[in-house]
């Protein structure tokens, strides 16, 4: 046949490797000196022969002025002439397992698409759908597309997945060398995990490891002062404050009392009067609470002054105490 009467695809051309040129000009040369032994393979659709087996023979065929030997492969269509394809160069050894699994690589897409459309049918069908005229599987079965496109390649389920994760990665070098059988597919696997654990380590920031806080420094009680004891004191010296609280909500009991009593004379103008009264007073009550509040606060975080009073002057009272407080505070915060 006419060399100018064949049609070549990229998609059946792109699937064999490149012969390194070793080979190549040994196949040549070979061809030469005992003729053209081995066939053209082609698929002849409508006006088109397509080429599926022998593009570097045709391509000598071109440079040496000559014309092939062919014969018709019959195929459905085109997804069947890329089956045939793959089962020749299996079948001879032609091809590497990288190649193969490449080219089922959307296979896997196909069936896991067709997976996802038997879901959706059988969620609309319900629980009980009908048995495929073309297969003992329901069609809501669940579908391992990765398993699939495995057993179409001929290949173990994990060195498929291997496979495609090469594919998916950015390394053209390894994916080269897989292609040619310079490299396995699990070596290739491995080389692109080594390289993505890299990449991951450059990219990411040295950790900062936060500085420890500092705890304040807790105030020490001086020495002469831990074995004095002046709670009783301090103690003594808190109810006062309380019994005033306490008078004063007496006096403001009182008042509510003497409000009733004017209510029921009907005198608009004196009970807002006294109502005025008892709401100031509960202000008062109020403020002498927070004194009483902040005198508590006070005599617990003025202990150690209390005690080094307590030592200075002897047995004194808590009144005595509280006033020499007053006059000698300045001096001994710094204690």
């Amino acid at each position: 046949m006419k060399l100018s009467l064949i049609t070549i695809d990229p998609d059946f051309r792109d699937y064999f490797p490149p012969l390194e040129s070793d080979a190549y000009e040994a196949l040549k040369d070979k061809i030469i000196h005992e003729g053209f032994t081995d066939p053209v393979k082609l698929w002849s659709v409508g006006y088109n022969n397509y080429l599926l087996d022998g593009h570097h023979r045709y391509q000598i065929c071109k440079e040496l002025g000559i014309e092939p030997r062919h014969v018709f492969i019959k195929c459905a269509d085109k997804k069947a002439a890329l089956e045939w394809i793959r089962e020749n160069q299996r079948a001879r050894r032609n091809t590497t397992t990288y190649r193969i699994i490449e080219q089922y690589l959307a296979e896997k897409a196909a069936i896991a698409e067709q997976a996802k459309l038997n879901q959706q049918k059988a969620l609309k069908r319900g629980n009980q759908p009908p048995v495929c005229s073309n297969s003992n599987k329901r069609e809501n079965e669940p579908i391992d597309s990765l398993k699939e496109a495995a057993t179409k390649a001929g290949v173990g389920r994990t060195q498929f997945y291997e496979g495609s994760v090469v594919d998916a990665s950015n390394y053209d070098d390894i994916k080269g060398k897989a292609r040619s059988g310079e490299m396995s597919v699990h070596a290739a696997y491995k080389e692109v995990k080594r390289r993505d654990a890299e990449k991951a380590k450059q990219e990411k920031p040295d950790s900062i490891k936060p500085e420890k806080a500092v705890k304040p420094k807790k105030e020490e009680v001086p020495d002469w002062a831990k074995d004095i004891d002046v709670s009783a004191e301090l103690e003594a010296a808190a109810p006062t404050l309380e019994q005033i609280v306490e008078d004063q909500q007496r006096e403001i009991s009182q008042l509510q009392e003497l409000l009733e009593s004017f209510k029921s004379e009907d005198s608009a103008k004196e009970i807002r009067k006294w109502e005025q009264i008892a709401t100031n007073a509960r202000r008062e009550a109020d403020t002498k609470a927070n004194r009483l509040a902040s005198f508590q606060r006070q005599l617990s975080q003025q202990r150690p002054i209390m005690q080094f009073l307590y030592e200075k002057h002897g047995n004194v009272t808590p009144a005595k105490l509280l006033s020499l407080l007053k006059d000698v505070y300045g001096k001994a915060e710094g204690l």
